[in-house]
Parts: structure tokens; C-alpha cells; sequence
């Protein structure tokens, strides 16, 4: 349950935010808030929705084409359509409904929100059109106004496109988005009583993904296993044991099962990393497809890929690991089952198809070291594409993994909130798998900026397991730290629990290429809005850098920071260097770089070869002294999975 702050106890804290010049990256001075108070209508400040499921399109035959373009997620070409459309003369409210529902996929959702608004007053009692503009309006970060309306239209009884299941659905999304979470679990609940042969089994799921959901984060922790043993039987029926959604689903539940003190929890771990490791296998299986021939050159190169993904892990260690889900949930079973999702306002995932760790790797090259990277904030696991594809040349895996709040668990309701320490205990117990299942191979970190302070703690905890860490630019010490602290306190005061955007100023902070910018704020896996709560224990987190790095005694670290950062300061980075306890360490100044170093496409070449040279020279300790078989059976029951 969150904890009550009394006016008093948040303005303390908003002093002491003003006291501690580390929080530069954290929030909006005066000036960006209210410049962002009057660009709320301006579509490109907007925020990325995270709900889901809305209503059927009802159209003409005329618009037939139109609609099956937006059910296939072509919102330009639909929108071009409506629009000319308009032009000729056409403005029937199925015409004006895609429109607006254009709108709101294509992140203007105060476009949409006029012409919602303007339709309901044509019909003041169409529940449809209320769910349609409360779409708009929880798009816009307007959750109690959202709500407002999915409460009133869920009591009408001409739900017609919505229906009444989808609507107490939508209602409950607000809430949780609201944060008022006692509330949201029981609509969910609602949503789950009401459901019937005409509602599709996707409505079950997603109601039983958000009620987990609440329970989690109030830490009721058996009503949440409970919960998601419902999901994970309804994700197995829809979908089969070997899909990423149903990894995602005995993940979170093994989660549970872990507070609880399960011990089916370490089996449900096991068996959810094989899955998400299968789908990257598969997608690279397809990548090189042309490679892997029937031949034996071709076999070996799948062997090589195999290894290369999956160590010397085997699948039969925890095959039936989730026999006693096995069966269909009772969710499921009261659902129309393959009802298909209704066409709608509101934005939404069907399936989660993308596991919360990425790998890139060449067959065609002798695999030289295994590396983990943690991205930055407001970023995702995927920014580092560019360069892993480029060091995958030379025999270098890399495994990127999504901080929790980020990335693919922005739909993994419960996990869908920044937690740093568990972020840490995350890659803790990955470090200990990947070392269980590859002890011969090098093993480094790789984290920048929020990542780096990450990969920084864990090697406080765990330095014995690597072979050294890169880190770029992992102080806490931002500029322009007052200003923003005082933003961050007056967001406390008004919620903290409510998110707001931070996100302009550190993209702007981050980088001056215009392109990049763009990309980063319209990229849906990023998120570039946080609650004040949240920013609060991230910069407690970034704080306690410098006491961590002094207990780095085993891990050779080299730190970088680019001389044009305008986001982190120099000095946060020398006090880190100097910190760090092992004498084997490097910092290297980049001239002409700014805040991002390794991600979203802005290494350098020379720097890469550089980085690849000091992971070479620091790859022996393993050759001269490899982990045990029977030190490594201890490794994971040491990370607690």
C-alpha cells in the first residue's frame, strides 16, 4: 500500500531535493513545466499510452478497407483516407470515429480528443463515443477524467461496440494508471465476473495481467500468485508452452512464488529464461538463415548458434517444471475464446512476443567473450543494436537485458514500475546463470549511464564472476540539478505517484542531433515519463555510486565520459575513478562525444576497437583458473533462482 505524505513532510522533501545537486537529470525546471502546461495540446509532447483493448469498429462498406488497414497497424495510410474522405464532403460519424481513432495511434490524441468531443455532443448518451474520448484523454496522462467517463458509460446499456466487460476493462486501466490501486483490482475483478461466450478470451487476459498487477505492487504477494497461475493457464491455452508471452507469464509468477518462499519458484525461473532464450535463437536463427544449411558446414554453424544462446544450459533440467499448469484456465473456459480483439481507441498489445533480453551473435565467428549490457534511462534494451551487431563480428555475444519499468515490461503489469534494487537482483541472478552455463567464456559488464550504475553495484556484489567492467558515464551528478529538484518536489506535492514528462529535457540534455532526439521520444519502447516517487529512489540509487565503487576490489573497470556531455557532470566521473578500489582501472575522456556512448547508434570506431582491446587483455582469468563444475552448481543458488 503507498504511504500517506502529508504537506509538511513534502515540502522537507522538496528542500531537500533543492539540497542535492544530483538530480539534473531527474526533472523539468519551472520554465520546461509550464512551457509543457501549454504544449498539452501539442501532440508531440504526448504521452506513449500503455493500455489496452477498446471497441469494434462499426462501419460502412465504403470504410470496409479503411478499418482493416488500422487493424493492421497502418494508422498513416487509414488517417490519409478519413482525411480525404473529410475534404469531399464526407463527415459521417463512422468517418469521423476512424479519424480520431487514427489520431490517438499516431500519438495525437488531443486531435482525437476534439473530434470525440464533437461527436459526443451529437449524441450525448453514447457510451462508445464516452470509452472513445476517454481513450484520448488517458493517453494525455488525464487518468481521473478517463475514468470519470468509462464509469459513467459503463452504466449505460448501449455499450454496444465496447461492450460492458471491456468497459469496466478500460476503467480499471485508468485506475492503475491513477495508481489508486485497491480501486483498479476491484474493476478488474468486475471485469472478470462479467465476462461471457460474447467476450473474447484476450479481455480475460488482460484483466487477470492487471489485477496480478495490483496485487504485486501492494505486496499481496499470495493473491498475486494465485492470479497469475490464472494468466500463465490462459496464456498456454492461447498461445502454447514455448511462447514468449507464456514465458512472461510463469516469470512473473515465479516472482511470486519467490516472496512466498515456493519452492516451485526456481523451476518456473529456469524454465521462462529457455523460453525467452528459444525466441532469440529462433529470431537469429532466421537472420542467418541462408547460413544454416542441411550441410555439414551449415550444421555447424547451428550448433555454434546454439551454443552461443544457450551455453550449456539444457532444456531437461526443468522441462515439466509447470506440469501443474498444465490445463485450461476457468477464465478462459466462461470466454467466447477466439473472439478476436475489437478495433479501437485504445492502444494495445495482444500478446507480449519480445522477452525481456536480447542477443546478438555470429555463428560464422569463434564466439571471444559474452557480454551483458543495461541500458540507460528512458531507454531499452534494444538501443544497443547497432553496436552489438558491430562487435558480434569479432566474436563478441552480447546480451542486453531491460531495466524493470522499461522496454518489454511496460506491458508486464506489476513490473511496469522503476525498481532499482530489483533491477540489480535481476542481473545478479542472470550474471549467475550465464556464468553457470558458459564457465569458460569471458564475461563482462557493460552499463551507460543509469546502466552503468547498475552494472556498478553488481560488481560491488558479484566481481569474483566477471572479467571486467565498462561503464559509461555512471555518476548521479547532473547539471542544473537545483532547478529540476524543484520541479521533481513540486510534482511530489501534487502526486507522487502520478508520472510526468521528464523525458524532453533529458533527451535534450543527452544529445543535439535532432534525428536522435526524434527517434528517442517517439520510440513506443521507451518511456520518458516518471512518477516523483520513482525519480526520487532512482537518484537515492545514483547517490550511493560512489560507496558502492569503493568496494570494486576484483573486477578490472575502465569508466567513459564524452567531453560534450551536457547531462552528467566530469567531476561525478573522476570521484568515481578515484573511488573504485582495484588499481586496475582506466577512464577515458572522449573529445567531441556527448552523453550516450554505446547506445542508439553513436559508437564510435575507433572507440569500439578500443573497448574490444582492453576486453582481449582482460579475457585470461578464466583460461588460467576456469570455475569448477562443483563451484558452479552453488552459482544459482546463490542468486536465488
Amino acid at each position: 500500500m503507498s504511504m500517506k505524505t502529508t504537506p509538511l513532510q513534502a515540502l522537507a522533501l522538496t528542500l531537500l531535493l533543492l539540497c542535492t545537486p544530483a538530480l539534473a537529470s531527474l526533472a523539468q525546471d519551472e520554465a520546461a513545466t509550464s512551457a509543457a502546461k501549454s504544449a498539452e495540446t501539442n501532440s508531440a509532447n504526448e504521452p506513449k499510452a500503455q493500455s489496452i483493448l477498446a471497441p469494434t469498429l462499426i462501419v460502412g462498406p465504403a470504410a470496409s478497407e479503411t478499418a482493416t488497414l488500422i487493424m493492421q497497424g497502418k494508422y498513416k495510410e487509414a488517417l490519409d483516407w478519413c482525411l480525404a474522405q473529410t475534404k469531399k464532403g464526407n463527415c459521417s460519424a463512422d468517418v469521423k470515429r476512424m479519424t480520431g481513432i487514427c489520431y490517438c495511434h499516431l500519438q495525437e490524441s488531443a486531435k482525437a480528443q476534439t473530434i470525440f468531443e464533437d461527436l459526443l455532443k451529437e449524441n450525448p448518451e453514447s457510451a462508445d463515443t464516452m470509452l472513445d474520448l476517454a481513450a484520448s484523454l488517458y493517453q494525455q496522462g488525464k487518468f481521473q477524467a478517463a475514468y470519470k467517463l468509462c464509469h459513467k458509460a459503463s452504466s449505460f446499456s448501449n455499450c454496444k461496440a465496447y461492450g460492458k466487460s471491456v468497459a469496466y476493462l478500460v476503467a480499471a486501466e485508468c485506475l492503475y494508471a491513477d495508481n489508486k490501486l485497491s480501486d483498479a483490482a476491484k474493476m478488474y475483478q468486475m471485469t472478470l465476473d462479467s465476462l461471457n461466450k460474447n467476450v473474447g478470451a484476450l479481455v480475460a487476459k488482460f484483466a487477470l495481467s492487471g489485477l496480478a498487477g495490483c496485487y504485486w505492487q501492494q505486496k499481496m504477494y499470495k493473491e498475486a500468485a494465485c492470479t497469475y497461475e490464472e494468466l500463465a493457464k490462459i496464456s498456454r491455452c492461447m498461445y502454447g508452452e514455448f511462447d514468449v508471452d507464456y514465458g512472461w507469464s510463469i516469470f512473473q509468477l515465479s516472482e511470486a512464488y519467490e516472496k512466498l518462499g515456493d519452492p516451485r519458484q526456481r523451476g518456473l525461473a529456469f524454465k521462462s529464461i529457455w523460453i525467452f532464450r528459444k525466441a532469440n535463437l529462433d529470431r537469429l536463427s532466421e537472420e542467418y538463415k541462408d547460413i544454416l544449411t542441411n550441410d555439414e558446414k551449415g550444421q555447424l554453424m547451428k550448433d555454434r548458434l546454439a551454443r552461443y544462446v544457450f551455453g550449456e544450459s539444457s532444456k531437461q533440467e526443468y522441462a515439466f517444471t509447470d506440469r501443474f499448469l498444465f490445463g485450461p484456465s476457468k477464465y478462459f473456459e466462461a470466454t467466447g475464446r477466439g473472439i478476436a480483439p475489437p478495433l479501437c481507441a485504445w492502444r494495445y498489445n495482444t500478446r507480449k512476443t519480445e522477452p525481456p533480453g536480447w542477443v546478438w551473435s555470429d555463428p560464422r565467428v569463434e564466439q571471444t567473450a559474452l557480454l551483458i549490457c543495461v541500458h540507460g534511462l528512458g531507454l531499452h534494451h534494444r538501443s544497443y543494436e547497432s553496436f552489438a551487431k558491430r562487435i558480434q563480428r569479432e566474436g563478441v555475444t552480447t546480451v542486453s537485458f531491460d531495466v524493470r519499468g522499461f522496454g518489454s515490461y511496460l506491458d508486464a503489469r506489476g513490473h511496469d514500475r522503476l525498481n532499482m534494487e530489483d533491477c540489480v537482483s535481476d542481473l545478479e541472478n542472470l550474471v549467475g546463470v550465464l556464468r553457470k552455463d558458459n564457465p569458460n567464456v569471458p564475461l563482462f559488464l557493460l552499463g551507460e549511464s543509469m546502466g552503468g550504475a547498475i552494472v556498478m553495484r553488481l560488481a560491488a556484489r558479484k566481481g569474483k564472476l566477471l572479467d571486467g567492467l565498462i561503464c559509461s558515464v555512471p555518476s548521479g551528478m547532473r547539471y542544473q540539478s537545483h532547478r529540476q529538484a524543484l520541479s521533481v518536489g513540486l510534482h511530489f506535492l501534487k502526486n507522487k505517484n502520478r508520472p510526468f514528462d521528464i523525458g524532453t529535457r533529458i533527451v535534450n540534455q543527452a544529445t543535439s542531433e535532432s534525428q536522435l532526439r526524434e527517434h528517442w521520444a517517439n520510440d513506443p519502447s521507451s518511456r520518458l515519463r516518471l512518477s516523483p516517487q520513482e525519480l526520487v529512489e532512482f537518484q537515492h540509487f545514483m547517490d550511493k555510486n560512489v560507496e558502492f565503487a569503493k568496494q570494486i576490489t576484483d573486477t578490472p573497470v575502465i569508466i567513459f565520459h564524452g567531453d560534450a556531455d551536457k547531462l552528467v557532470k566530469k567531476t561525478g566521473t573522476y570521484d568515481l575513478f578515484e573511488s573504485v578500489a582495484n588499481p586496475r582501472k582506466t577512464l577515458v575522456m572522449l573529445g567531441e562525444t556527448e552523453h550516450l556512448i554505446f547506445e542508439a547508434g553513436q559508437f564510435k570506431e575507433d572507440v569500439t576497437m578500443g573497448v574490444l582491446g582492453w576486453m582481449a587483455a582482460h579475457s585470461h582469468k578464466n583460461e588460467k583458473a576456469p570455475i569448477k563444475s562443483s563451484e558452479r552448481k552453488n552459482l544459482t543458488t546463490d542468486s536465488q533462482i
